[in-house]
């Protein structure tokens, strides 16, 4: 009785509160963390679609379970309604039932009227189908009937199945590899169909510079699973050209194949020494376990074309010791307009690493730029300069947003912490002038100054 009691507390909280409420506890409440039971689900989101408010309307269209109630919405006539409907969590299938978005005037209707739109040029960014496929929440099948043109998609042509395809790029299911605490091979087998399809892409779509560009960006997040019966060698030799102008898109093509080469086969090794550099990055891009010696090869061998692809490679920072060869390598690397975009790069995926993986960098890396392993004193101080440039251009923008905010306004109507950081600023500003005079310091000097100048007058 207490629970019941509770479901209809809950019930009756909810169809009686604001509508921001309500939109909040529906955002909150998702299907794997409700309380209330299928059929009181049902009645809930049905009373709250009795009370007609767009707050409430738009929060059962994004985070509803229902998908009676995620279908009336969408046939509502609202565009803005419509689109969260097929983006929402309602798409999804239950039980045996099919997703609603099959249904006759949905899924069909929109690739009629995205054909028809086609046709009659006029594509612009209003169309609802790729809302619809870049949802993570539609049925797997569908996404495997657009790679395989199967299904509704059967009988669209090659311009409009590249169009299909690359409107499921941003559907981030492509991104999530199967993983299950219970063993289910049939299971894992269906989960991973979607990426299988996706990767025989390579293998069934004509080769063209607009098919090569949708395929790489298809396979930047793409899970690599490898169609069983795909020989990898020989469709990456399909995406070759004689041509100069293709030849630069089909390179992608060929690393991102590397991708679902078995890391650790002797065709996955023999790419460090191929012919090929685009396969070489696919090498330098997937290897699993790098050693200090491999940065040092790579570097030697491909110079920046080793950088561009190991320092997206998250292995490379797993270690201490590989670690600070990449950080070298960065340092190393030609910077003929000295913008210290190598290094400038490397600080930026440590910084995103240390809060994924934390382990990696206990009691190493500081974050201090190695300025003294650059042997010329000249170059070294105007690297110095540049950094404390590119540092002082971010404080900045960081207070920006902060300025005024969670300080109380001193008796001179400055932001009291703002304000003592603006003397210091002047005191530093006044102290570089005077070691301007003295010597003939390059123009990074006056790029410091000119950032600290730039903060000063904004804050006095």
């Amino acid at each position: 009785m207490v629970q019941v009691m509770e479901l209809w507390a809950i019930e009756f909280q909810l169809v009686n509160s604001a509508p921001e409420h309500v939109f909040e506890w529906l955002k909150a409440n998702v299907v794997e963390q409700h309380l209330i039971g299928d059929e009181k689900r049902d009645l809930l989101e049905n009373s709250l679609l009795a009370r007609d408010e767009k707050l409430i309307n738009l929060g059962l269209a994004l985070f509803g379970e229902v998908p009676s109630v995620g279908y009336k919405l969408y046939q509502s006539g609202d565009s803005i309604l419509k689109r969260a409907a097929l983006s929402g969590r309602s798409v999804k299938p239950i039980f045996l039932d099919d997703s609603w978005i099959l249904n006759d005037d949905v899924l069909p209707a929109l690739l009629d009227e995205e054909r028809h739109r086609r046709e009659s040029k006029g594509v612009d960014e209003s169309g609802l189908l790729p809302e619809l496929l870049s949802s993570k929440h539609i049925p797997s099948g569908i996404l495997e009937n657009v790679y395989e043109k199967s299904g509704c998609f059967s009988d669209v042509d090659t311009d409009l199945w590249l169009a299909l395809i690359a409107m499921t790029v941003r559907n981030e299911r492509l991104a999530v590899p199967y993983k299950s605490t219970w063993m289910d091979g049939f299971d894992e087998h269906r989960y991973n169909s979607v990426f299988v399809a996706a990767w025989r892409l390579f293998e069934t779509l004509p080769v063209s510079k607009k098919a090569a560009t949708v395929l790489g960006a298809l396979s930047a997040r793409l899970v690599p699973e490898s169609p069983y019966d795909m020989n990898v060698s020989n469709v990456i030799e399909r995406w070759r050209s004689g041509d100069e102008e293709e030849e630069e898109y089909y390179t992608s093509v060929r690393t991102a194949l590397v991708k679902i080469i078995g890391n650790y086969t002797n065709q996955f090794k023999g790419l460090k020494s191929h012919q090929d550099l685009a396969l070489r990055q696919g090498y330098y891009s997937n290897q699993r376990s790098p050693k200090p010696a491999d940065v040092e090869d790579g570097f030697d061998n491909d110079g920046s074309n080793f950088l561009e692809a190991a320092l997206y490679n998250d292995a490379f920072y797993a270690s201490e010791e590989v670690r600070g060869a990449l950080r070298k390598a960065c340092w190393d690397a030609p910077d003929k307009h000295s913008m210290m975009d190598y290094p400038n790069l490397f600080n930026a995926q440590v910084e995103r690493l240390v809060s994924k993986y934390p382990g990696w960098f206990r009691d190493s890396w500081s974050g201090e730029i190695p300025f003294e392993e650059i042997e010329d004193l000249e170059e070294r101080r105007d690297k110095r300069l540049e950094s404390l440039n590119a540092q002082v251009a971010e404080l900045y923008r960081l207070m920006i947003g902060d300025k005024g905010e969670h300080q109380d306004a001193n008796e001179f109507g400055d932001n009291s912490v703002l304000n003592d950081l603006r003397i210091e600023l002047q005191e530093i500003g006044g102290h570089l002038g005077k070691l301007y005079q003295k010597s003939s310091f390059s123009w990074g000097w006056l790029a410091a100054g000119a950032a600290f100048g730039y903060i000063l007058r904004n804050y006095q």
